[in-house]
């Protein structure tokens, strides 16, 4: 993370548990697991979702998730970002269908633009077409990974629900962040 910070950290989102502790680089974003997203970005606030919505969402997680770990034993490098990916200890995709199935049955919509169906935290999303040499840094840091061993592990014990951007940013979360959702 600190190479990424150092190299990339004022012209790409760089995302970290604590963004608001630098001032110095306005592409900081809050450090996140997507478990799903349950209205796409590019229809986000021109659908009708019920007032209750975000409870709904709630009552369902509450009933089945407990808490879980993620063991992340790869750093990918896509088109658009850089992101760990990982393996749960507990079904998450079996919980997805349940969210899916269960709004499905009480007629409360759902606008998910893909199934996500992989877990993985975005480090770094790119605001621009990365450089070649970037493309090579970014590279060098997936490679110098190591293969087949865990590199991270994260343990979710609860949710925070929250109308997502790209960046992430603190002042772009406060309005929704009141919905949390506390696994036992």
């Amino acid at each position: 993370m600190g190479q990424l910070q150092e190299s990339f950290g004022t012209s790409h989102a760089i995302y970290r548990v604590r963004p608001d502790c630098d001032s110095n680089h306005t592409m900081f974003g809050r450090l996140h697991l997507t478990f799903m997203q349950l209205v796409g970005f590019e229809i986000f606030g021109s659908v009708p979702l019920p007032h209750d919505y975000a409870e709904v969402i709630e009552a369902i997680l509450l009933r089945s998730m407990r808490p879980f770990e993620v063991h992340f034993t790869r750093v990918v490098l896509t088109r658009g970002s850089l992101v760990l990916v990982g393996h749960p200890t507990s079904s998450l995709n079996h919980v997805r269908d349940t969210v899916r199935k269960t709004l499905a049955r009480i007629g409360y919509p759902l606008y998910e633009p893909y199934k996500n169906d992989i877990v993985h935290m975005t480090l770094m999303r790119f605001a621009a077409p990365l450089s070649s040499s970037q493309a090579r840094e970014l590279e060098a840091i997936v490679q110098a990974q190591p293969k087949g061993k865990v590199i991270a592990k994260l343990r979710v014990d609860a949710l925070t629900m929250s109308a997502a951007s790209w960046k992430m940013q603190p002042a772009e979360l406060e309005a929704v962040s009141q919905h949390q959702v506390c696994l036992i």
